[in-house]
């Protein structure tokens, strides 16, 4: 089944206030993808965004299995009842992009109060009861309000002091966080939208996760992270990167027949369509960086978790398994092996494969039918971005390579990443509207200046009439019902 997406993040989306969210406006944009006969919406991380590291990251949050409070929309509050227009004070808009601290100091405090009005409802208290994981995020969401983001800074037993108000509103809060997307999938699915999701490989040292698990993470007897994430020097980042994450303790999760991965995974599955799993190759093997390092230098692969944590998957959600794997970087045998034992599928990015090399398995002649492919990702600049950059001898080899134009070829590389063989194909917004470097999400190996990107309106009519054009052109159009991701088990 051949099928087309756009990537854009909610925090992404246009509104009066100050940030994108899951509202009046995430439902037009639903509207759009629908007239345009595109039957994928595929997001960014949707977990609490840490309040210690980079602003809006999406890829460092407290919390694997709770959600951003601030993607509740203000104006579905106030059309069930929860505030008053009298209570929602408009938000004083910038013109660059999205400043999550001033967003989450406006709307945190209206979601609250409206979390404080439902905290005994029955519909609180039987969602609480179907989601065990929000008692632990409530306690050390209350806690941290408290006492500091760093739980390691906590005296003992500090959850003990968490009052039960506090705590009732924390869980009211991501009661109406929870219901509000589900509303927002049950509505994109009657438009015929997926919804495809984002799964992080790793969770954040300041998380509830270790907090409350620390067994199962490699931690010294001081919880401090003996070995931490990170990827090794390549031609763009000399030092490599160090991410940070702490890693996983492999026999603890086999311990526990990886209840913790399986249980966050069913959350994830229930919120989307289907999942993609973030740093693939992480469950083969990771780059282990010593924790007193200040960079990735002297890191070392070591085994990730690997097959025995899909087996895992399989057994609880069977085949086939609506996961796909980020499979970029340094991807070795075991890696691919690894994907094609479980029928996943995996990526390609046509902005990697225009080096002239013909063998570049990105390059649009050596995509495979399992997999979806990407004009351009988060990570990567724009497409008109990347063109612009390039010199003019880059450019004219690009044009060769894909028989067009030098001056027509951002709208080439769009088309031959819908035209691909691939099953799915995905651009970014900013690539449907041709938006260069300023319109970037994210730079790799930087932690200023990203995941602002914010649209100022949704797409005009004749973008998506372009868009739509080339969707149907290259049998890629939506039917009624939202499309299925394929994974066959053995078939690469």
């Amino acid at each position: 089944m051949r099928r087309a997406g756009v990537l854009l993040h909610p925090t992404a989306l246009p509104g009066p206030w100050g940030m994108g969210d899951l509202g009046p406006v995430a439902r037009a944009w639903v509207d759009q993808l629908a007239a345009a006969q595109t039957g994928i919406w595929q997001v960014l991380p949707i977990q609490p965004m840490s309040e210690a590291g980079e602003p809006g990251c999406p890829y460092l949050s407290p919390s694997a299995f709770a959600l951003e409070e601030t993607l509740t929309s203000v104006d579905d509050l106030v059309r069930d009842g929860l505030l008053r227009h009298s209570e929602t004070p408009p938000f004083a808009d910038s013109p660059g992009g999205v400043d999550f601290r001033r967003v989450a100091a406006h709307r945190g405090p209206l979601v609250r109060l409206a979390a404080s009005r439902v905290g005994t409802d029955s519909a609180v208290v039987a969602w609480r009861a179907a989601n065990p994981w929000v008692e632990s995020w409530a306690v050390f969401r209350a806690c941290a309000r408290r006492l500091g983001s760093d739980w390691r800074r906590w005296p003992a037993r500090a959850g003990d002091s968490a009052h039960r108000d506090e705590v009732s509103t924390e869980v009211a809060a991501q009661f109406l966080v929870a219901r509000q997307w589900e509303q927002l999938r049950t509505y994109a699915r009657s438009r015929g939208v997926a919804i495809w999701g984002d799964l992080p490989i790793f969770v954040d040292l300041a998380s509830c996760d270790v907090w409350e698990r620390p067994r199962l993470f490699r931690l010294d007897a001081d919880r401090q992270p003996v070995v931490v994430s990170g990827v090794p020097p390549d031609l763009f980042t000399p030092l490599g990167q160090r991410w940070g994450h702490p890693l996983y303790d492999n026999l603890a999760h086999r311990e526990t027949g990886y209840a913790w991965w399986v249980g966050r995974t069913a959350t994830a599955l229930g919120r989307f369509d289907a999942v993609r799993i973030d740093h693939f190759r992480g469950f083969a093997a990771c780059w282990e960086v010593p924790s007193r390092d200040p960079d990735a230098r002297n890191g070392s692969w070591q085994p990730g978790l690997g097959a025995p944590l899909l087996e895992a998957f399989v057994q609880a959600f069977g085949r086939p398994l609506p996961l796909f794997a980020e499979d970029l970087g340094v991807i070795t045998p075991d890696v691919e092996a690894l994907r094609d034992e479980f029928g996943l599928p995996g990526m390609a990015v046509v902005q990697f494969g225009l080096d002239g090399d013909l063998g570049n398995l990105h390059h649009p002649a050596n995509h495979r039918e399992n997999q979806v492919v990407y004009a351009a990702t988060h990570d990567c600049d724009t497409t008109a971005g990347w063109v612009a950059a390039l010199d003019p001898a880059a450019a004219d080899n690009v044009a060769r390579l894909l028989q067009t134009d030098r001056h027509a070829l951002a709208g080439a590389i769009v088309e031959a990443t819908v035209r691909s063989r691939a099953d799915t194909a995905v651009v970014l917004a900013q690539d449907l509207l041709g938006l260069g470097s300023e319109a970037r999400i994210n730079r790799p190996g930087t932690t200023e200046g990203n995941w602002s990107f914010r649209l100022r309106a949704l797409p005009s009519d004749a973008a998506w009439e372009r868009w739509s054009d080339l969707v149907r052109r290259s049998s890629r159009a939506a039917g009624s019902s939202p499309p299925v991701l394929r994974s066959e088990p053995g078939r690469p």
